[in-house]
């Protein structure tokens, strides 16, 4: 099993109107792993912090981890409008959590559609 840490989390919506949070991988094996041993039936807690740069950090904590990842992204409410998704009321029932990757040669970002539903706290 290889264990790595997010690189950035991608805000996806999805055609039904839901907002996938994907954190991003280098491969798919480690973006598997990953939510196999800390996401998937696990207690988890996710917290979304706006720096003053206008930048987000993700603060994640699994029940299968003693230790909070801090996933700092170059996202921007101007470069990805699906982040005003996070902070508004009628998204909050609607919103997922998965694990993905980029596609070698491509700039689509692959990902697990069995994300989980996560509620997400603004910091």
């Amino acid at each position: 099993m290889k264990l790595a840490l997010p690189t950035d989390v991608a805000p996806i919506k999805t055609e039904n109107e839901s907002l996938f949070l994907v954190f991003i991988f280098p491969d798919e094996e480690t973006s598997w792993s990953f939510y196999l041993g800390l996401i998937k039936d696990k207690e988890i807690s996710l917290g979304i912090l706006k720096e003053d740069t206008g930048t987000y950090t993700f603060i994640f904590r699994s029940s299968n981890s003693p230790q909070e990842f801090h996933i700092k992204t170059p996202r921007t409410v101007e470069n990805n409008s699906q982040l005003k998704m996070i902070t508004n009321p009628d998204y909050t029932d609607y919103c997922y959590l998965s694990c993905g990757y980029k596609a070698k040669q491509q700039q689509q970002i692959l990902y697990n559609p069995e994300g989980i539903p996560v509620f997400v706290n603004v910091l």
